[in-house]
């Protein structure tokens, strides 16, 4: 398995995930690592890459999968889309479906499945089935579930500093509560993203939480 390059001119392995961003990437890349799922790579959408970035470039960001599969350096079996829910799953659901047809990739018939075409898709969407949100919230459960008191210690914190910007946006206060969390915990880097984290011994978030089961149970039937 591996993380593909900003520009993709071959994909070694036959299943591919595509994040929506790098911090969804190396989440996906470390679940990989740590549950021994192999015959996979990962990649997203980036400026560099040439293809946008966030949710928004997965479209253009598949069009070039599509574009190395024609070229003859890529055999997929099968692509899974990995993005945020936000405030509406359906929503953005139906964008992702929209982006594989566009790329001309059959779409699979609801969140959480796979198609049964070649090559087969899937699409997940953080933090899961029946939830709204992004990544941060996934990552932040993982983080609570190991130490619940980080819970009270970040509210505490964001009534301290009268954020009401990031409690009346929950995906701003997701990505405010991992901030302040990785500030304190990483020691190498403080000022990592969900992305770098990984790297940090001081990471607050275990790569082998329960809250990442369904994640891991996607991928593993996703490649089997």
């Amino acid at each position: 398995m591996s993380i593909l390059p900003h520009n993709v001119g071959a994909i070694p392995n036959p299943f591919l995930v595509v994040c929506e961003g790098y911090g969804d990437l190396r989440l996906i890349d470390a679940l990989l690592n740590s549950n021994h799922i192999a015959n996979c790579d990962v990649g997203c959408p980036s400026d560099r890459g040439g293809t946008g970035s966030g949710k928004s470039g997965i479209a253009k960001y598949l069009l070039s999968v599509k574009a190395v599969i024609e070229k003859g350096t890529a055999n997929l079996q099968g692509i899974a889309v990995v993005a945020d829910a936000n405030g509406n799953a359906a929503t953005s659901f139906d964008a992702m479906v929209l982006a594989l047809q566009d790329a001309y990739f059959e779409s699979p018939p609801t969140p959480f499945t796979f198609s049964a075409g070649m090559p087969r898709t899937g699409v997940f969407l953080n933090p899961g089935q029946g939830m709204t949100g992004c990544l941060e919230n996934l990552l932040w459960d993982a983080a609570v579930r190991q130490n619940p008191a980080l819970d009270q210690c970040v509210t505490d914190f964001f009534l301290c500093t009268g954020n009401q910007i990031a409690l009346a946006q929950p995906n701003h206060q997701a990505k405010m509560r991992m901030s302040a969390i990785v500030a304190a915990h990483c020691k190498d880097n403080p000022w990592a993203s969900s992305g770098l984290m990984w790297s940090d011994p001081g990471n607050p978030v275990p790569i082998t939480s329960p809250r990442f089961n369904d994640l891991v149970d996607f991928l593993q039937q996703f490649v089997a």
